[in-house]
C-alpha cells in the first residue's frame, strides 16, 4: 500500500488525478497529522533541549507588575533602563506637571496639537475614565496575570493627536512608549464611546421653536433673518481605498479619496446635525437629500408648529 498518498500532500495528488477519496483515505489522513504533531511536541520537550531567549528584556527590569509594551529605553542615573509610558514626555509635561506651571504659549500649543484645550482635555479624561466601554483602561485596572493597563490620560492623548494631526500609531508609540497595537485597540473602542455617548450628547437637534429661536435670533442678527444653520459637506480623507472604490471617492476639490459628510451648524459653530460618510464625488445638493434634518424640516416633519419669518 502506498502510504504516500495519505499525507496532505498525497492527498491533494489524488484529487487532482480525479480518485475518489474513500473513507479509509479520509481516516488514514487524520492519523498522520496526529503523528506528526505528536513528533514535534515530543521534539520541543527532548531533554536537553533549551527555549531560545527572547531578544527583548523583560518587564522585570522595571517593575514586577508594570506593563511594558512599547520597547523605549531611558536614562535613569546614568544608565540605561527600560522605560515605562510615566517615562515618557507627554506623562511628565501634561500629566504630572501642575495646571499653574502652563504658560499661555504652552497653553496654546496643546490646543494646536490635539484640538482641545487644556483644562478641557482634564475633564475630558475624567469622562473617559468612568466610561464602561473603555473600563479595560480604566485607572487601577489590571490585567489577567496582575499588570496595570496603560495610563488612559497617554491613549487618549493618543487618540486625539492622531484625529487631528494624521499621526501614525507607530509614532505615538515613539511618544507615549505604549505599543502601536494597544493605541490601536483604544482607538477603535474610542471611535466607538464618541459615536455612542459623545455625539448623542453634544449634537443636539432641536425640536421645537423654543430651541429653535435663539439659533434664529443670532442669524438675524448676523443678516440672515429665517434662517437657523449653515449647512455644507465636509471632506475628511480616507485611505486604502479599494481600487474598484476609488474614482467615485475623488471629489472635484480634492485629488484624494474622501468621504463627504453635510453638516449644520450655527452661528456660534455648534453642530446641530450630520449625516454618515458619503462617497466625495457626489456633491452638496445630492448628499443634502440624504440629511435628516434638512428633508425633515422641507417636508414638514420636524418643526412643523413654527411658521419662519423671510
Amino acid at each position: 500500500m502506498n502510504r504516500n498518498r495519505f499525507t496532505p500532500l498525497g492527498l491533494l495528488q489524488s484529487m487532482k488525478e480525479g480518485r475518489d477519496i474513500d473513507e479509509e483515505d479520509d481516516t488514514l489522513f487524520y492519523k498522520s497529522i496526529k503523528r506528526s504533531r505528536k513528533r514535534r511536541k515530543s521534539h520541543k520537550n527532548k531533554p536537553g533541549r533549551k527555549r531560545p531567549r527572547s531578544s527583548h528584556p523583560t518587564s522585570s527590569s522595571t517593575s514586577t507588575n508594570e506593563k511594558i509594551s512599547g520597547y523605549m529605553y531611558v536614562l535613569d542615573n546614568g544608565k540605561i533602563r527600560l522605560g515605562t509610558p510615566y517615562d515618557s514626555l507627554w506623562w511628565i509635561n501634561y500629566v504630572l506637571l501642575p495646571p499653574e506651571k502652563l504658560n499661555a504659549r504652552q497653553r496654546m500649543k496643546f490646543r494646536h496639537r490635539y484640538r482641545m484645550p487644556y483644562e478641557t482635555w482634564k475633564d475630558f479624561v475624567e469622562v473617559l475614565n468612568s466610561a464602561p466601554l473603555l473600563r479595560k483602561w480604566h485607572k487601577g485596572s489590571v490585567d489577567c496575570i496582575g499588570q496595570r493597563s496603560s495610563p488612559i490620560e497617554l491613549l487618549s492623548l493618543g487618540a486625539l493627536k492622531y484625529l487631528g494631526r494624521k499621526c501614525t500609531f507607530d509614532c505615538l508609540e515613539e511618544l507615549t512608549f505604549i505599543s502601536e497595537r494597544t493605541h490601536e485597540r483604544f482607538f477603535k473602542k474610542f471611535i466607538e464611546f464618541g459615536e455612542s455617548t459623545l455625539y448623542t450628547k453634544y449634537v443636539i437637534t432641536p425640536t421645537n421653536h423654543i430651541e429653535l429661536q435663539m439659533q434664529l435670533d443670532m442669524m438675524k442678527s448676523a443678516g440672515f433673518p429665517g434662517c437657523c444653520a449653515s449647512s455644507d459637506a465636509t471632506h475628511v480623507m480616507l485611505e486604502n481605498v479599494r481600487f474598484g472604490l476609488r474614482q467615485i471617492h475623488k471629489g472635484w476639490k480634492l485629488n484624494k479619496t474622501a468621504r463627504s459628510y453635510n453638516i449644520s451648524v450655527t452661528h456660534t459653530r455648534r453642530i446641530l446635525s450630520s449625516t454618515s460618510g458619503h462617497p466625495s464625488r457626489w456633491n452638496d445638493q445630492s448628499i443634502a437629500w440624504f440629511d435628516d434634518f434638512l428633508v425633515s424640516m422641507r417636508n414638514g416633519e420636524l418643526l412643523e408648529d413654527y411658521q419662519f419669518e423671510l
